[in-house]
């Protein structure tokens, strides 16, 4: 079964001047309707893994999404479907440029080839679909991380899919 973690979000502003006095609290679930249960249909998952990675300084990577990972238990990540990708870029100085891979690319909603992505230093990038992004070996399943030139980058990658 697979499980995946939420994030709540709690902003509370108190505030206290001769004019105004008071508190005002607002909760935010970024990823309320991100929950994907066992399985291969809408809004179901069976595959996850993920990765801590270094880029040197003006390297790339392609990222194999048909099989180029393992999952905890140390078995293929296989996927056909792509549901939820999550980049988040360590460094503290670099940023890392997201898209589909020149050959063999998997578009995941970057819309074309030549389209990418800047992951600031600290940032992270969420791409979800909860019916998924096909995934063909050897056709369409690479993406591609670019990082500048200056410093090398860590950067953890987590995916979660369907294996049908």
């Amino acid at each position: 079964m697979l499980t995946l973690l939420s994030l709540l979000l709690v902003v509370t502003d108190s505030r206290d001047t001769e004019s105004q006095t008071g508190a005002i609290k607002h909760t935010f679930d970024p990823f309320k309707n991100l929950r994907l249960t066992d399985g291969f249909g809408i809004g179901e998952a069976d595959r996850a893994f993920s990765d801590r990675r270094t880029l040197a300084a003006s390297a790339n990577e392609d990222l194999d999404l048909a099989g180029g990972f393992t999952d905890p238990f140390g078995s293929s990540a296989t996927m056909a479907k792509v549901k939820l990708l999550v980049i988040y870029n360590r460094s503290t100085t670099q940023s890392l440029m997201v898209k589909s891979a020149a050959t063999n690319g998997a578009l995941l909603g970057f819309g074309a080839t030549a389209h990418s992505r800047t992951i600031s230093p600290g940032s992270f990038e969420v791409y979800y679909n909860p019916v998924g992004w096909a995934i063909t070996a050897g056709t369409a399943d690479l993406i591609n991380v670019a990082n500048g030139a200056g410093a090398s980058a860590d950067y953890d990658i987590y995916g979660v899919g369907t294996s049908a």
